[in-house]
């Protein structure tokens, strides 16, 4: 069973990615923040990575950054609702700090799903665009 770490602050978030993930098969741990998402991530052994961007305490593009220096390989997915920060996206911001493949919120649990899979089928330093 593959295992995934996911990193959101809005709680709701967690506990509905959490159980789609069960229910569809795979191990699903779950972090508040960056911070406590890389001492996790250090602790155990995981498939992949969701995290999203805007976050207080450790933002996504630096845990994907921490992530990247400690398993450079590690599939991550990137999630936001947020729009723009200047003229770029901050999920384009996210790929550009090694984001393998990044989902807009709000998704639907298909599409999310499909994101996972395609994450823990491809090398990560790819790209699903």
């Amino acid at each position: 069973m593959e295992k995934i770490l996911v990193i959101d602050d809005e709680l709701h978030t967690l506990s509905f990615i959490k159980f789609m993930l069960g229910r569809a098969g795979y191990e699903a741990a779950v972090a508040e923040d960056g911070i406590e998402g890389l001492a996790c991530f250090k602790d155990d052994d995981f498939d992949l990575v969701v995290t999203d961007i805007l976050m207080p305490k450790m933002d996504g593009i630096q845990t994907i950054k921490e992530i990247r220096k400690l398993k450079p390989d590690m599939p991550i997915l990137a999630i936001s609702g947020a729009g723009m920060k200047g003229a770029m996206s901050y999920l384009s911001i996210a790929e550009m700090a090694g984001a393998t493949s990044t989902l807009a919120k709000p998704f639907e649990k298909n599409a999310f799903l499909a994101a996972v899979e395609a994450c823990l089928s491809m090398p990560a330093n790819s790209s699903a665009r």
